[in-house]
Order: structure tokens, then C-alpha cells, then sequence
């Protein structure tokens, strides 16, 4: 990217990159204190729509045929395989349900993200609905590679599992006074 304005500062640059997505950005949802920096970064570029996946590789010139790995119906854009794949479309389902939301799926990522702030969930409970993004994203995403690089396939249980541990993982890395044990951090998140 070349810069063709006058005086280079950080915050015209960022200005100048989240332009192209409409304007306004939801980077309070993506820069998180408890989610591990790469994570975040890896939901920057999901909210800007430049994660590698198929629609993406196409566009830069790859001969590929584009169809989701998760359910096989689709075309793989980062808002199918995020948010309107069946697979990612039950994780959500089941995430909100465990807190008592009903689910309505966004047109797309930045909406999800603007959206997930506003949800009313309490506030004990609301640093781990913060999270929420982040960790079934991310989770998403490893599947996807794990079953396009190593050819392995985990169920919707063990994926609903999975996020449960990792979103406690994340609160215990920054040791959490108010969670003891997982059990605890269960009673905490189904009220």
C-alpha cells in the first residue's frame, strides 16, 4: 500500500485501512485483554474478510474449487464458514442458548461483532460473553484447517466442548479471582 496522504500517523493509516469496510469499526470487540494476541489479530482480518479463505486464494489467483470443507453446500466466504455454515451456524446456536440468548444470524462478521456488545446477559457473566467471539472463531477456523491440512474431522460435541475449556483457559491465563475451578466457571456461565 502506497500512502499518498500528507503526514503519516498510526491513526490515519487505520483510518485509512478500515475505510474500506465502511467506516466504522468494531475494534472494542476484537482487542480484548483476555483473548491471546494472535487470536485477535486473527479476528481483525475475519472482521476485514481477509482471512485465506477459498473466495479470498481465488481472488488472488489460485485455481481452486470453492466449496466449504465444514458443510459441503456452500461457497467458503469468511461470513459463510464464521456465521452461516450449518456447522458454525449450530455452535452459535448452542453458545447463545447456554446464556439464554436467541440466536439471530448477521448479515456478516462486523455486524456480529457491533451486535454481540449490546446483548443483556448480566453483568457476573459479561467478561466471558465478551469472549464469546473470539473463542467459537477461532475454534471455527482450527477445525477448518484441521480438516483441510490434516485431514480430521471433530464432532459438533466435541467442538461445543472444546469452547467451553477454551474460553476457561482464557479467563485463567489472566488468573481470575472470581473463578476457582471449571465447575465454578460452569455455574458461572449457565447462571
Amino acid at each position: 500500500m502506497w500512502w499518498v496522504l500528507k503526514g503519516f500517523s498510526v491513526r490515519s493509516f487505520y483510518r485509512c485501512l478500515v475505510g474500506e469496510v465502511g467506516g466504522v469499526f468494531p475494534w472494542r470487540s476484537i482487542w480484548l485483554s483476555r483473548i491471546p494476541s494472535k487470536v485477535a489479530f486473527f479476528l481483525w482480518t475475519a472482521a476485514l474478510g481477509r482471512n485465506l479463505t477459498i473466495d479470498n486464494l481465488v481472488r488472488r489467483g489460485h485455481v481452486l474449487v470453492n466449496q466449504c470443507c465444514m458443510c459441503y453446500v456452500d461457497a467458503e466466504t469468511v461470513d459463510h464458514l464464521f456465521l452461516h455454515c450449518s456447522l458454525a451456524s449450530r455452535l452459535w446456536g448452542s453458545v447463545c442458548s447456554l446464556f439464554g440468548i436467541p440466536w439471530v444470524q448477521p448479515k456478516g462478521v462486523v455486524d456480529m461483532l457491533w451486535s454481540w456488545r449490546g446483548a443483556r446477559v448480566g453483568r457476573s457473566r459479561r467478561r466471558v460473553w465478551l469472549l464469546v467471539p473470539s473463542c467459537l472463531l477461532w475454534l471455527v477456523w482450527l477445525e477448518r484447517n484441521r480438516r483441510i491440512f490434516q485431514g480430521l474431522q471433530r464432532s459438533v460435541l466435541w467442538l461445543e466442548d472444546r469452547f467451553l475449556v477454551t474460553l476457561y483457559s482464557w479467563l485463567q491465563c489472566k488468573v481470575d479471582p472470581d473463578i476457582f475451578s471449571f465447575l465454578d466457571f460452569l455455574d458461572d456461565v449457565l447462571g
